[in-house]
């Protein structure tokens, strides 16, 4: 029984342990990690854009070009407001989905138009509501700067299961092997 319970709280340290490394590997990919690869834009001739072209990574309607690095993914939307279908209005040059993580996606930032109904501006940074800022993670300009992270980055924060669960049993496996070594 002692040794059931030993077991136990050993496979759940290194559980806990491996969840913290994979948060620490997504976070470093999306602080550090150089944009290698990207997808150029379609050709595309007059306004607005194929109600049927959803190049973003929900789907979204709007003209979308996709960055990686090692661990990390960006979408940028490069014009759509709405001039054909239902969508309206994403930023120019906006970079509303994130995702880190290695060897799987386990983390995702998405930042989304937020309105506040009490505030006539839109609020930023730390006035958004605490759900608003967990879906937008942690800005890379509020790190200091002797870390240099690249710019305009955010570590994300809201789980990707999948990604998640297959990172936590890589890492626990890498974890073990280790301690395995050690003794």
């Amino acid at each position: 029984m002692k040794n059931t319970i030993i077991f136990a709280g050993r496979t759940a340290g290194v559980i806990l342990l491996a969840l913290f490394v994979n948060l620490a590997v997504a976070w470093a990919c999306a602080a550090w990690s150089p944009l290698r690869h990207g997808t150029n834009l379609p050709d595309h001739y007059g306004c607005g854009y194929p109600k049927t072209w959803a190049g973003g990574p929900y789907r979204e309607q709007g003209w979308w070009t996709t960055e990686r690095g090692f661990g990390f993914t960006q979408w940028t939307d490069n014009v759509a407001h709405g001039a054909e279908g239902d969508f309206r209005h994403w930023s120019v040059g906006c970079v509303p989905y994130r995702e880190a993580g290695w060897p799987l996606p386990s983390f995702r930032s998405t930042v989304l138009p937020f309105h506040s109904p009490t505030l006539p501006r839109e609020p930023v940074r730390w006035e958004l509501p605490p759900g608003v800022i967990l879906e937008r993670g942690i800005q890379t300009a509020d790190l200091p700067r002797f870390l240099r992270v690249q710019s305009e980055r955010r570590l994300p924060l809201v789980p990707v299961w999948p990604g998640i669960l297959v990172n936590t049993a890589f890492y626990s496996i890498l974890l073990l092997g280790l301690a395995k070594l050690r003794d």
